[in-house]
C-alpha cells in the first residue's frame, strides 16, 4: 500500500540521500509533468547536480522562495538563474536562482519499467514535446474559445 507523504516531510531524507549517495528515488505528486510523469504512479530518480551540469530540457527539482517544491523541465539557463515549465503547462515559472536547485532526474519508472533520460525514445519524446509547444498552445486556445462560444449559445 502506497502512503502519501508531503514533500516538506520527506525533503530532509531526500537531501540527506543526495548528499550521502548522490541519488534518491521518490514518487512525485501532481499533474504538471503530464504526460511524461503521472503523480502517484511513476517513480523518479534524482541525482545531485551543480548548475554547470544543467542542460536545456533537463527535469529538475527545486524549492521556490515561498517554500514550494517544483519538479519541472528546464527551458532557460543564464549565468545567475534558470527558468522551468511543467510539460502540462503553457506558461513558464518565474526565474529561480541556483541556490534553490535540489537535483535532476536521470531516470524514471512507469509500471516497474525503467526509462533513462539518455534513451533515444525519451530524447525523441522531449524533442517532439518541446518543439510542439506553440502548436499545442494554439490548439488549446482555440479549444477554450470554442467552449466559451458553445457555453454562451
Amino acid at each position: 500500500m502506497k502512503q502519501k507523504i508531503a514533500m516538506e516531510d520527506i525533503m530532509p531524507l531526500i537531501r540527506e540521500q543526495l548528499m550521502q549517495n548522490g541519488q534518491v528515488a521518490f514518487s512525485p505528486a501532481g499533474i504538471s509533468m503530464r504526460p511524461m510523469l503521472e503523480g502517484g504512479r511513476d517513480t523518479v530518480y534524482l541525482e545531485r547536480i551543480v548548475p554547470e551540469q544543467l542542460r536545456k530540457w533537463d527535469v529538475i527539482l527545486y524549492r521556490t522562495p515561498e517554500g514550494q517544491y517544483v519538479l519541472h523541465r528546464l527551458i532557460k539557463k543564464t549565468e545567475s538563474s534558470f527558468t522551468t515549465r511543467g510539460d502540462h503547462h503553457f506558461y513558464s515559472d518565474r526565474p529561480q536562482t541556483f541556490d534553490t536547485l535540489i537535483g535532476r532526474i536521470y531516470r524514471f519508472e512507469r509500471n516497474g519499467k525503467p526509462h533513462s533520460v539518455q534513451d533515444l525514445s525519451y530524447r525523441c519524446y522531449v524533442w517532439f514535446w518541446m518543439m510542439s509547444y506553440i502548436p499545442r498552445k494554439g490548439i488549446r486556445c482555440i479549444g477554450c474559445r470554442c467552449r466559451k462560444l458553445l457555453k454562451h449559445n
